[in-house]
């Protein structure tokens, strides 16, 4: 279990929301951009959520990442992809 879990998100709905738009880059394990260490979605999202739901929600600066605001995600669309990338692989 994650140190910072997400509290009550609907997984299946943040699986949805990821696959149609998160998966093309990032893979369907999270670990297709290695954010350094080999590291992906699954690693940044349990030890930092706060950077990943900022990022789910703003995308990155310098980078064509697709923004949750762009994609029309609301804030709670927001909460559970954070919510299914901690559910991501970590190793």
């Amino acid at each position: 279990m994650p140190p910072k879990e997400v509290i009550g998100a609907d997984i299946a709905n943040g699986n949805e929301l990821y696959d149609t738009i998160c998966a093309m880059c990032h893979g369907s394990d999270g670990k297709q951009i290695d954010f350094g260490g080999g590291e992906g979605v699954g690693a940044l999202s349990d030890c930092n959520p706060w950077e990943t739901l900022h990022k789910i929600r703003f995308g990155q600066l310098d980078n064509s990442m697709p923004s949750g605001i762009a994609s029309g995600w609301s804030t709670q669309d927001v909460v559970v992809g954070l919510g299914y990338a901690q559910t991501l692989t970590t190793e």
